[in-house]
């Protein structure tokens, strides 16, 4: 089967993606999306792609094309998701599906209405270093509190600061530490232990320089209950981190370097210490694409790792966060969150 791609985005991701997905015989870019055509050809003649789009709907129209790629902002995703499910085709869309659970829920409709495959472009639990933690959980014996943590300091944030144009920081296009980068810790959580019983969380806000929509999450924690022990999420776009993730247990501790990256796992028990490091492709992106392409291989009508269903979940949890903290986006006003 050849998967046949147009891309939405020009960003470092889609370049990433671009290279991760030069691992398959099978993948062929037909066709990217840029609003400005003169930049579309310039990004294009990088990738040897000759066809250029500035609208959704070329790329619905065009019957070559069985799969898209989406990595615009996030309060772009609806809409132009919906638009090429409607047209028949195969959706691959970043993290996170939407901006909030109205939005998710529609997007999930249309995929199942159209017979099309529509899977969040989730890596993380997906790459050898994390999917591993399955076999050797039992080792620290009964769970009692894990720590996910990931802290970046955004290349935007400075020029942010300054009052300058940053898409990440924009609320009005779904931006904030949560949406950006919560999804890395928050879906193992979601994957490992299922939906807590309730959270408490509390956001430093920060301004987006924007009069209706004035503030988003520069830095978020949250605290889920799972009954049997308590789980820390924990992340941040304005400061530098270098905090292990933890699950510990009873017995011991499963350790990351890093939840959205790991490069091995460790495991630590008493003075014990065993180290996994099992190795992994450099264009991680590989194994999101790999489940993608294996879906519909098989004719599957959801993600096997991450389906739709914990898309949702984790999109209402994202929501309520934001309650928590008052952030607003524009999709809300369609719709309570």
């Amino acid at each position: 089967m050849d998967f046949v791609f147009a891309t939405i985005g020009r960003g470092k991701i889609v370049r990433s993606f671009l290279s991760a997905a030069a691992y398959f015989d099978s993948f062929h870019l037909e066709a990217v999306y840029s609003r400005d055509r003169h930049d579309g050809e310039i990004f294009a003649k990088e990738y040897g792609c000759e066809k250029v789009y500035t609208s959704i709907s070329d790329i619905a129209e065009d019957k070559k094309i069985n799969c898209v790629y989406i990595a615009s902002p996030n309060a772009l995703h609806h809409d132009q998701t919906i638009a090429l499910l409607e047209s028949g085709k195969n959706v691959l869309c970043e993290k996170p599906l939407a901006t909030n659970a109205r939005e998710t829920e529609e997007m999930i409709f249309y995929a199942k209405k159209n017979g099309v495959l529509l899977m969040e472009a989730y890596k993380t639990f997906l790459t050898p270093n994390l999917y591993q933690v399955k076999d050797h959980i039992h080792k620290v014996g009964d769970i009692r509190n894990v720590i996910f943590s990931l802290s970046k300091y955004s290349s935007k944030y400075d020029a942010h600061k300054r009052g300058e144009e940053a898409n990440t920081f924009k609320a009005s296009l779904g931006g904030g530490a949560m949406a950006d980068i919560g999804v890395y810790p928050l879906y193992p959580l979601l994957i490992l232990f299922g939906t807590p019983k309730r959270l408490v969380s509390m956001s430093l806000p920060i301004s987006t320089h924007e009069k209706d929509f004035p503030f988003c999450d520069g830095v978020t924690t949250a605290v889920f209950d799972y009954g049997s022990f308590i789980a820390t999420v924990n992340v941040s776009k304005i400061s530098v981190g270098y905090s292990y993730s933890e699950i510990q247990g009873e017995k011991g501790t499963i350790r990351f370097d890093n939840i959205n990256d790991p490069s091995k796992m460790e495991v630590v028990i008493g003075g014990d210490i065993e180290t996994y490091a099992l190795p992994q492709k450099k264009f991680n992106m590989y194994y999101e694409i790999k489940e993608f392409f294996y879906c519909l291989e098989n004719g599957l009508s959801d993600p096997i790792t991450f389906p739709n269903a914990l898309s949702l979940e984790g999109i209402k949890i994202i929501d309520e966060i934001r309650r928590n903290s008052g952030i607003v986006y524009p999709a809300d006003a369609a719709g309570n969150i």
